[in-house]
């Protein structure tokens, strides 16, 4: 080392020597902690220091490859011989999958024992699920969404028919006649004409007969999962939950009114407002004349006919929680049924006016919340339920379609080249495949190896190529191996 050399080391030295004061002095001043060199371990104690580390983060000791210190060509031959010498846990079978058909011909996607769902089925209740949904514009989009949609709705059919099956093992019967009113009454809320419903039914492809089922399911399942509230729920727990906010399971006051609507006057200028109000009161008085639907039905066509602007609705059981001005909300619970409120005039919804027809007063006891209460902790206890006995029942599931694998009658075996029967070709009986043992393998890589440097040794050093001579019009008999070439001509 130079003089040189000496000078900017000691230099570096002492810089780094006043860096570290510096932060020493800082820490006196500021009591801040000075931001020394963390120790390392020493030599001696860096392999317990490693072997704490993994026991640490892999709770168990480091553990040594096997033939670690063999050469790579003799470990991975000592590693084949094991792998065939592993005995197969049970016996080799040669199986081919095919779809898994229901009775008619057609893919099922769910087996629930002897319950079924065809991939027909699927695509027709994700169709009326999606119906309305809106657009995504993103062909990718819709295809994932329409995939999540159907792996959900087979989700809930393979609870809900665990469910039913579970509650008709356990005895629970449903009579025609619970079926036949609880399919009066779904009808009625829909469309209120039974054959009106039983040919939208078929139009939309659901049979009547898998309604009347998933009723009668849907009627068990309730049945099975009250007498479990019941068993598990003390009246003494379902007060303590009412308890807790009974605004949730306490219906509140209702009403039920037809209203005439004027939208959006905030751009009238004064004069514009005024014939508005007056067109409203107006309307107020054929309103208040109106007795019953088809007097309803006649005021919505003069309407259509004659003041397009003005929209006649009914609010259907309306609650406190509409969004609704004040004023209109006021004069829907403190008017008398049948009373016809004046035009309310709101800058930011419109005009109103609005017929009171029914209303309902609110709920206040645990009483009359109870049975909320109760559907409240069924819902609550069939995911519960669920995992209990989801265990006991044959379940499969997949919304793409199941599928089931059969056994191939032909014999099994490894092809080997070194086959008695030939390359490539099975032998009938597995025991006639020889398989090579280590030592050959590697007496024969070593042949080889030596083969190929006897081959480099005896091969001659190549001479330069002498110029080709001209093309002669005929071709000549070919030299024998090892003559010397022609000389070109002169």
């Amino acid at each position: 080392m130079t003089k040189s050399d000496h000078r900017r080391s000691r230099a570096a030295r002492s810089k780094w020597t006043a860096f570290g004061l510096l932060l020493a002095l800082a820490a006196m001043v500021w009591g801040a902690p000075v931001p020394l060199r963390a120790q390392q371990p020493e030599p001696k104690d860096r392999r317990k220091y490693l072997d704490d580390i993994y026991k640490e983060y892999d709770n168990e000791p480091r553990k040594t490859l096997p033939h670690a210190n063999l050469p790579e060509n003799l470990r991975n031959a000592i590693e084949q011989k094991q792998l065939l010498e592993e005995k197969p846990k049970g016996p080799i079978r040669r199986v081919k999958t095919t779809p898994m058909l229901g009775p008619d011909g057609q893919q099922l996607v769910g087996v629930v024992e002897d319950r079924r769902m065809t991939k027909p089925q699927l695509e027709l209740r994700a169709n009326l699920f999606l119906r309305n949904a809106p657009s995504l514009g993103d062909p990718q989009k819709a295809e994932d969404r329409r995939v999540l949609t159907e792996s959900r709705i087979l989700d809930d059919w393979m609870k809900s028919t665990i469910l039913a099956v579970h509650a008709q093992r356990k005895g629970y019967r449903v009579k025609p006649e619970e079926i036949d009113a609880a399919y009066k009454q779904l009808v009625a809320q829909s469309h209120g004409n039974p054959d009106q419903a039983t040919q939208m039914m078929r139009m939309i492809g659901i049979p009547e007969a898998d309604l009347r089922q998933e009723i009668e399911d849907g009627i068990a399942v309730d049945k099975l999962m009250l007498d479990y509230v019941q068993a598990n729920f003390p009246e003494q727990q379902k007060q303590a939950i009412f308890k807790e906010d009974p605004s949730i399971f306490l219906d509140p006051p209702r009403v039920r009114a037809w209203q005439l609507f004027y939208p959006l006057t905030s751009y009238l200028t004064s004069s514009q407002l005024e014939k508005v109000t007056a067109l409203m009161n107006d309307l107020r008085k054929r309103l208040r004349k109106c007795k019953d639907m088809n007097d309803y039905l006649a005021l919505k066509k003069y309407l259509q006919d004659n003041n397009r602007e003005v929209v006649l609705s009914e609010l259907s059981w309306a609650t406190a929680d509409e969004p609704l001005p004040q004023p209109v909300m006021k004069a829907l619970f403190t008017m008398e049924i049948g009373e016809t409120s004046d035009p309310v005039v709101n800058r930011g919804f419109g005009i109103h006016v609005v017929k009171v027809l029914e209303r309902k007063e609110g709920e206040k006891s645990y009483e009359q919340a109870k049975p909320r209460i109760e559907n409240f902790l069924i819902e609550k206890s069939k995911e519960i339920l669920y995992e209990e006995v989801k265990g006991k029942y044959k379940i499969k599931i997949n919304a793409s379609g199941l599928t089931e694998s059969h056994d191939v009658p032909e014999p099994v075996a490894r092809a080997v080249a070194s086959s008695p029967a030939g390359p490539g070709s099975l032998p009938e009986d597995p025991s006639q495949i020889r398989v090579p043992s280590v030592e050959s393998v590697l007496k024969k890589k070593e042949a080889e190896r030596a083969q190929q440097l006897l081959n480099d040794k005896t091969t001659p050093t190549p001479t330069p190529a002498a110029a080709p001579a001209p093309p002669a019009p005929a071709t000549p008999p070919a030299a024998a191996p090892g003559a010397p070439a022609a000389s070109p001509g002169k």
